[in-house]
Formats: structure tokens, sequence, C-alpha cells
């Protein structure tokens, strides 16, 4: 009972946090978002049940270096929440990789991505 609740409050803080990022981000006060997502990282990345949620805050992570001008760091980090996706399922991964493709400045790099993304994303989810 006790380890259910410490995992449902690990949950809840890790939602909260990515909520609050979120909003900071869209006010543009991108470091604080920064830094509200990385707690929920720091949190989910103690739960493993929680891998989806933790493949949309590295995601998110990604996106918010990428706003602020740091590429290296935001390939870095979408290139990281495609390989905790790949776990997950097609779906997660495809949308993983049509991230770090958006990062691509050479398009020759980019469309390899982009068209495996498509194939993970088209491919039928088992029921």
């Amino acid at each position: 009972m006790q380890n259910s609740q410490n995992a449902r409050a690990l949950a809840e803080d890790a939602k909260i946090a990515h909520d609050l990022a979120n909003l900071h981000a869209r006010l543009g006060e991108y470091q604080t978002a920064e830094r509200l997502v990385r707690e929920a990282i720091t949190v989910l990345e103690r739960d493993p049940s929680d891998r989806d949620k933790l493949v949309v805050c590295v995601g998110m992570l990604g996106w918010l270096l990428a706003s602020q001008g740091d590429y290296a760091s935001a390939r870095a980090e979408y290139q990281r929440a495609s390989k905790l996706a790949k776990d997950i399922s097609d779906r997660e991964n495809a949308l993983a990789l049509d991230d770090l493709a958006s990062l691509e400045v050479q398009f020759a790099e980019a469309e390899p991505l982009y068209e495996k993304a498509l194939a993970l994303y088209r491919t039928p989810r088992a029921a």
C-alpha cells in the first residue's frame, strides 16, 4: 500500500511540474520551464512504470533547449527520447524521431528521420 501511494505521489509531482513547465514555456520563460521539466524528469526516472511520461518530458526538454538556441543539447535529448520511446511503442518512437528530424538543418539528414517516423507512425498497432 505504501509503495503504491509513493508511486502515485511521484507521478502526481511529475505531472504538476510538467504542467507548470508547459505554462512557463507558453509565457516564453524557457529557463524556468527547463528547470521544472528537469525536476519532472528526475522524478520520473525513479519510476519505471511511467516511461511514456518520461518520453514526453525528455522531448519537451529537447524543445525547450532548441527554443533557447542550444541545438546540440536539444539533439541529445531528442535522441534520448527516441531511445526511451523504442521500449514503449512505434508511435511514441515516431514522434520522438519527428522532433529530432525537425532540428536537422541538412535536408539530407532530416529526410530519412522523417521517413522512418512516418513509417513507424503508420505501423498498425496491436490491440
